[in-house]
């Protein structure tokens, strides 16, 4: 068995299995956090039908916060499940595996400029991550990693189609086998790539905006000692955004992850931010996470803003009574 073989047939077949057992996994363990978190709702099913149909919308409640971000994201994620499933040359393939169906291919003209589009796509995901301060500051190398391999297959195959590097003696003998095998990496890096939300600590207030809308509890807030602390449970989360769209910082974010790891987290809660709790100037008593009040004392300079609410009351009332 040669290596070309073994990278188009081979390795193909395997990468694929491996694909649709995680599929079916995440699928199964995600409806199981789902049916388990409408436990003590009043309409149980509704919820239950709800939270799917939103599931079926990823980021569609950071829309309207990032609406030409958001727009790029749903053509490009659309691009990467359309251009192979309607290719010609793909639906060729299968009928060859024995997969036949009654998918009609879209024109080649279609898949080339979509595939033009997706490529143009990634180069602005790149852009955007090098010169946009705010992306650029929470980017790591694997980000960049994510946008190449997801971007080499649809490279490889317009190349392929093309015939463009037909005169090159490696890539004239190889170029089907580079496409596959650029394929074969993109599939196994869907089967263990994860959306999660991630909550940047340095803009993050702690006013526990985003726990409180979350629809599903997937994130959570719990005060102990003079900390707050933020939980994140990977399979209740539906990657709605709700959390990204009701950040007033834009702490809040969803972002891809590969591991493993990721499909031992079915029941686990990982803290994922922790802010300081200020404590009460006059009593002591812990009232409000001191970056609240640190954003505040640039507007407001006046004392009360360091007390708690019932010494504020009492500030209040004595001021009353001289007056």
């Amino acid at each position: 068995m040669d290596l070309d073989y073994f990278i188009q047939y081979t390795a193909l077949e395997i990468v694929c299995v491996i694909f649709v057992f995680g599929f079916i996994f995440r699928i199964t363990f995600s409806a199981f956090s789902v049916i388990r978190g409408s436990r003590g709702k009043t309409i149980r099913l509704r919820y239950i039908l709800t939270v799917f149909l939103r599931a079926l919308m990823p980021f569609h409640m950071a829309a309207a916060k990032r609406p030409f971000y958001a727009l790029v994201r749903y053509v490009f994620h659309a691009i990467l499940i359309v251009v192979p499933i309607w290719y010609s040359g793909h639906i060729y393939l299968w009928d060859q595996y024995g997969i036949e169906g009654s998918i009609t291919a879209l024109p080649d003209a279609w898949i080339d400029g979509l595939t033009l589009i997706l490529l143009s796509i990634s180069i602005y995901f790149f852009m955007r991550r090098m010169l946009w301060k705010n992306a650029r500051r929470n980017t790591t190398i694997s980000d960049y990693l994510l946008i190449t391999l997801a971007a080499m297959p649809f490279l490889s195959g317009y190349l392929l189609s093309r015939e463009t590097l037909v005169h090159l003696p490696f890539f004239g003998d190889h170029m089907e086998t580079l496409h596959v095998l650029t394929a074969e990496v993109m599939i196994l890096m869907a089967a263990f790539l994860f959306c999660r939300v991630r909550i940047d600590e340095r803009p993050c207030t702690g006013c526990a905006t985003c726990e409180l809308n979350c629809p599903t509890g997937a994130l959570a807030a719990e005060d102990k000692g003079n900390r707050r602390f933020f939980t994140y449970a990977l399979y209740h989360c539906i990657c709605c955004g709700t959390c990204v769209g009701t950040c007033p910082e834009y702490a809040a974010e969803l972002r891809h992850f590969i591991g493993g790891a990721g499909y031992f987290q079915m029941l686990s809660r990982q803290t994922i931010c922790s802010v300081e709790i200020s404590a009460c100037q006059r009593c002591g008593v812990l009232f409000a996470p001191e970056p609240q009040i640190v954003k505040l004392r640039d507007t407001i300079k006046e004392d009360y803003l360091l007390l708690c609410l019932r010494c504020k009351r009492e500030t209040a009332a004595r001021r009353s009574s001289l007056s």
